[in-house]
């Protein structure tokens, strides 16, 4: 008799895809032509913080103008006014805290990248008008992974939410993923009879 470790193997279908909880869709606020471009294609990565791209847009030259007269002028209320209105226009504080000590109005303003990634989707090109419903890019961080399992009727009490669970995919010979299920979805599949489970594993 010895110690050891229970387990049940399960052989079926998955998929793996983002980790949706480490993406970032990056949106603007107001409309504009994107000057300049720093990323230029799908699959390339960024640190938090890049530049990811430079944007000209009228609306956003006058609320620093605004901004820079209620500073010239000391009125205070008029101050906080044209400050909340460049952050609702998803202008940072840092940018406004460089723009109240130069007092100079930045023709183009740059956009950072919120997260580090991997460009998964780039909808954009140089010289694009771009509206606040257009997406502009998607980056997604990839140092952890979501594998979505379908798992047999019959075998779907076995899985519990917070169980680990160690994977074998064919693609990735003599490699086994370690992690553990996240989440199990509540409905069936009533055409395959099968329970989608979702697991999550540290991508290295």
């Amino acid at each position: 008799v010895k110690f050891g470790r229970l387990w049940r193997r399960i052989d079926t279908v998955g998929y793996v895809s983002y980790d949706e909880d480490r993406m970032s869709h990056i949106h603007l606020r107001t409309d504009g032509w994107i000057e300049k471009l720093l990323v230029k294609a799908e699959g390339d990565r960024v640190r938090k913080g890049d530049v990811l791209f430079e944007l000209y847009s009228p609306i956003l030259v006058n609320a620093q103008e605004e901004f820079v007269q209620s500073l010239r002028v000391g009125n205070k209320s008029l101050r906080d006014a044209s400050h909340d209105r460049l952050i609702a226009l998803g202008v940072s504080e840092n940018q406004i805290n460089d723009l109240a000590k130069t007092k100079k109005v930045q023709r183009l303003l740059k956009f950072y990248a919120p997260q580090d990634g991997v460009m998964t989707e780039l909808k954009v090109r140089e010289g694009m008008y771009i509206k606040p419903a257009t997406e502009v890019m998607m980056l997604a961080d990839l140092s952890t992974v979501w594998l979505i399992a379908e798992v047999f009727e019959s075998q779907a009490g076995w899985v519990k939410v917070d169980q680990p669970a160690e994977v074998n995919l064919k693609y990735l010979p003599g490699r086994e993923m370690k992690g553990k299920v996240e989440y199990v979805y509540p409905t069936l599949n009533p055409k395959t009879r099968t329970l989608k489970v979702r697991l999550r594993f540290d991508n290295i």
